[in-house]
């Protein structure tokens, strides 16, 4: 080649890898702006980005925290990674189920125990604790604590899941065996475990509670290497000289996202904060040796109506491109900018939002978002619970649908639970789970169709339910969906009917 190609040839590379890193610090091509009814300053929001104490003024990220499209939101399609799955928080399954009988059976079980705090006993798993579900590579597995008779195991698929006896488990999806000892915190933990998405042995959990009957400890967010099962971050839920917040509560009830292309994680909690934590992951796969080098970016935010308290947000974020979504106790459901970390557009829905956002893209590229409140501060006794469709780009209302919940102080009365955003067979429609519907005693699962909001069938369960209905596929893309309720029940039921085949 001569002198004069090579010196062109590296004026284009050049070239290219400016434009990349251009494209890269800008975030992608999709540019969000509020409507009329979403701008922020009709609810009059002050806002701060922050890093540890200190106000960063004109923040601009220099390289885009992207999310990925929800399909590929794992580098290899290998389980379930966090809760709901995907960025786009959809559902909460992965693969095909061969349904045939149309009935469920125990296949294995396990025993949880439970933690006696101030309030008293809390057992089991507790509401919003999703199994994380993750085949591990041959490389990663090697490495791992793992018990030796699962270390060499074809084709281990781990379950691993946090419980309220303050502890993260490992189980062998086949058999219900533990794989690895457990993750003892000692502290109650509610929120799902999410597993890095590049299949680095990295885990990220929440905590619930701090104050057990005799004594009482921190509360934040935990990062745990899965090499030697030791800590590699707490984030600090409290208050304190490196962080500043509204609300006191310091715990994590939301799940958190790996997004991979930039190694960034990002996360709500119950202190009314919004994180975006550069990992800076260091992965040495030859040695076996594992280190982050943390940097955290924080949104401090509330609106003028809001007390400090209800600043707090216990759903999980969802994320489309280089956009953040987010709900609080008050009702606030917020688009974020990542680059800058500002808020574009918020929406006041009218109370507490607990339940995941959802979002969905359409065949000519438009996002929604779908959220529901819960009958609380706000609503009281008086008004209906009310599930939205937005337009994710903009917060301007597509439809409402409104339905009676009879008001509980304990936050329980509405949409505690996440909806499935439907597929295949089931495209066309929004599954949610309405807790205490008519006396109260009692639970709805609508399935509305995604376009009008019309409902297009309708399953009164007899008792409550705040878990999470789950969508099951079959290879021609028939669906079913699952539901629990607090009586300890699964339903199965025929994804476009709402016809009950099991339980």
């Amino acid at each position: 080649m001569t002198r004069n190609r090579l010196i062109r040839a590296a004026v284009l590379l050049l070239a290219l890898l400016l434009f990349c890193q251009t494209v890269f610090a800008e975030g992608g091509d999709v540019n969000a702006a509020p409507c009329s009814a979403a701008r922020p300053a009709n609810l009059k929001i002050t806002e701060d980005v922050m890093s540890g104490a200190t106000v960063l003024k004109n923040y601009r990220r220099k390289f885009s925290v992207i999310a990925p499209d929800p399909d590929e939101y794992a580098y290899a399609n290998n389980g379930i990674f966090t809760f709901r799955g995907d960025n786009f928080r959809r559902n909460a399954a992965c693969g095909n189920a061969q349904i045939t009988t149309g009935r469920m059976e125990v296949i294995w079980s396990v025993e949880l125990g439970g933690l006696n705090t101030e309030s008293g006993m809390v057992y089991g798993v507790g509401w919003g604790s999703q199994p994380a579900v993750i085949r591990w590579d041959t490389t990663v597995r090697g490495m791992m604590n793992l018990y030796p008779g699962k270390k060499d195991q074809t084709a281990l698929r781990e379950v691993i899941f946090a419980a309220q006896d303050g502890k993260v488990y490992f189980l062998d999806l086949l058999t219900g065996e533990a794989t690895r000892d457990v993750i003892n915190v000692g502290y109650p933990l509610k929120g799902s475990v999410t597993v890095d998405t590049q299949s680095r042995p990295v885990i990220a959990f929440g905590q619930a509670v701090s104050k057990l009957k005799k004594k009482t400890g921190g509360i934040g967010y935990y990062f745990y290497d899965l090499i030697d099962q030791s800590q590699l971050l707490f984030l600090n839920g409290r208050a304190n000289d490196k962080q500043k917040q509204y609300a006191s509560n310091g715990a994590f009830d939301g799940t958190g996202l790996f997004l991979y292309q930039s190694d960034t994680f990002v996360v709500a909690g119950e202190n009314g904060l919004l994180y975006t934590i550069t990992m800076n992951t260091d992965f040495d796969r030859v040695n076996g040796t594992l280190a982050i080098a943390e940097d955290i970016v924080y949104l401090k935010s509330k609106a003028k109506a809001q007390k400090d308290a209800r600043t707090s947000m216990e759903s999980s974020v969802a994320m489309y491109d280089r956009y953040i979504y987010a709900a609080d106790s008050y009702g606030i459901v917020k688009c974020v900018d990542s680059d800058t970390m500002s808020i574009i557009w918020a929406v006041d829905c009218g109370d507490n939002t607990d339940a995941a956002i959802a979002l969905d893209q359409d065949e000519n590229g438009a996002v929604a978002l779908y959220t529901g409140n819960t009958a609380y501060e706000r609503l009281g006794k008086k008004n209906d619970v009310t599930i939205r469709r937005l337009n994710a780009l903009t917060g301007e209302e597509v439809w409402n649908y409104r339905i009676k919940c009879a008001y509980d102080k304990s936050e329980l009365s509405g949409c505690k639970a996440s909806p499935v955003i439907g597929q295949h067979a089931i495209s066309d429609l929004v599954i949610f789970t309405v807790n205490m519907t008519g006396d109260g005693k009692t639970s709805s699962i609508l399935a509305l169709d995604k376009n009008s909001g019309e409902v297009r069938w309708q399953t009164e369960l007899e008792t409550t339910a705040v878990s999470s209905p789950v969508a099951v596929y079959n290879r021609q893309g028939n669906a079913w969906i699952i539901q629990g309720d607090e009586s300890g029940i699964l339903h199965l039921l025929d994804g476009r009917t709402g016809i009950e085949i099991s339980a």
